[in-house]
């Protein structure tokens, strides 16, 4: 099952997937929520775009606040159908003070949202997800939960830094891994040898 918000920019998008025979179910929300333009945005930006698409809707929104009711409104129906839910992508905001990005901490904490980088990885390694050619920025992507239940865990926190990111894109790809217990991959016998 999956789902992209209405603007068709592509900003908020959604799958569901489940396990234990289709009895449970996890929504995973990817979202990029645009950052307030410069002094003199062009036509072409994301923010520029999003905001002629709302001014022909009856949403009197801001871009910003346009792709956060998106997410919101999608938590809201996982929490009513019990779902769990991850929100990951470039939010284009901090979870700490001392920095001069957006700090998404309210909003973040309002939804019920955890960071398992900023709980497990930030105290024990200085890590940017945002980069200026080689100098880390700030932490503005995420991966982010809501309470896990009993037969999830957090097993694994990464971010990977490689050098040859530098000559590609200013952002660095961030995981999650999560224990579902009671799941295990499906085997198959290995083919025939070929004579």
């Amino acid at each position: 099952n999956t789902q992209i918000d209405s603007s068709g920019l592509g900003l908020v998008g959604k799958i569901t997937l489940s396990y234990n025979k289709g009895m449970k179910k996890i929504d995973i929300i990817g979202a990029y929520l645009a950052p307030r333009p410069g002094i003199n945005p062009g036509p072409l930006t994301i923010w520029a775009r999003l905001t002629s698409y709302l001014a022909k809707s009856t949403q009197k929104l801001s871009p910003r606040a346009y792709t956060e009711r998106v997410v919101e409104r999608w938590m809201a129906g996982a929490a009513e159908a019990g779902r769990q839910v991850f929100v990951c992508g470039d939010l284009n905001g901090v979870l700490e003070t001392k920095c001069s990005q957006r700090d998404i901490r309210p909003w973040v904490n309002s939804l019920n949202l955890t960071s398992p980088h900023m709980t497990f990885l930030r105290p024990e390694v200085e890590y940017h997800t945002f980069f200026r050619k080689d100098k880390g920025i700030s932490r503005i992507d995420h991966v982010l939960h809501t309470p896990l239940p009993a037969d999830q865990s957090v097993v694994e926190v990464g971010m990977d830094n490689d050098v040859s990111f530098v000559h590609y894109f200013d952002h660095r790809p961030i995981w999650i891994g999560i224990h579902i217990a009671h799941v295990h991959a499906v085997t198959t016998k290995p083919p025939p040898a070929l004579a």
